[in-house]
């Protein structure tokens, strides 16, 4: 029995091999109101030190004592953040951060509001008056060059000429999220009509992947440079994949 009940207690402590990214959280996905205060062994405390020594101890995220531990604590430590641009049907919109507000003497930008927002629930009055009253103002819907309907990519290292400058697809987007160009404008939709042709393309059915093998996705090691003997390709392998990506994974290329 005492061995056994070691045997449990080290298998839910992470060893050096894993990411902290793996260590146990009390709101693992959600906000923690770090200040608030609990019991823990008959003793007060707060969430934060709670969570400070899930970490120390090194839980494991996907363990029982993390289990245990979230769904004792979860309700009273955690709460889902307030996020000004988060739309009523649930989408997450881009928020213009340098929009300076004004109102009744008082100024600040929607990113700071936005940051103000952050400490408090999504289902509190002052959230969900701000984002009824601002949303117009700091938020709105990025312009994309390929429409997200599912069957439809990106090819983002294609080349394109815009205002007389050689950019990429990629360096295109940016340009327009920096311009903070949103979709239903008359700027979006030129840019669709010239640039859809050249930056998208059908997704195939069963996508070419480089960094498949024997039925395992590997990660794309994206900065590192290679030759494609077969065409004497010199490139990223980010530039090779995405190259690869607009076949079907039968093609003999």
């Amino acid at each position: 029995s005492s061995s056994s009940s070691s045997s449990s207690s080290s298998s839910s402590i992470v060893t050096d091999e894993f990411s902290d990214a793996q260590v146990c959280s009390v709101c693992y996905g959600s906000a923690m109101d770090e200040g608030q205060t609990v019991q823990f062994n008959a003793t007060e405390t707060t969430c934060g030190k709670v969570d400070w020594a899930l970490s120390m101890q090194r839980v494991k995220l996907d363990s029982d004592l993390c289990s245990t531990f979230q769904s004792t604590y979860r309700s009273q430590c955690c709460y889902d953040q307030c996020q000004l641009c988060l739309s009523t049907d649930a989408n997450i919109l881009d928020l213009r951060p340098d929009y300076l507000l004004e109102q009744g003497g008082y100024s600040a930008t929607c990113g700071e509001v936005n940051a103000i927002l952050s400490v408090n629930s999504k289902t509190d009055k002052l959230c969900v008056d701000a984002q009824a009253q601002l949303t117009d103002d700091c938020c709105y819907k990025q312009c994309k060059i390929c429409e997200n309907n599912g069957d439809i990519s990106n090819d983002w290292y294609a080349t394109v000429k815009y205002e007389g400058a050689t950019t990429s697809c990629l360096g295109l987007d940016y340009m327009l999220r920096i311009r903070q160009v949103g979709q239903s404008t008359d700027d979006c939709k030129s840019i669709q009509a010239t640039y859809e042709n050249q930056c998208c393309y059908v997704t195939p059915d069963d996508q070419c992947q480089i960094c498949e093998a024997d039925g395992v996705l590997y990660d794309v090691i994206g900065t590192k440079t290679v030759t494609y003997e077969r065409s004497s390709m010199t490139a990223t392998c980010a530039v090779i994949s995405d190259f690869f990506a607009k076949m079907e994974s039968t093609d003999q290329e």
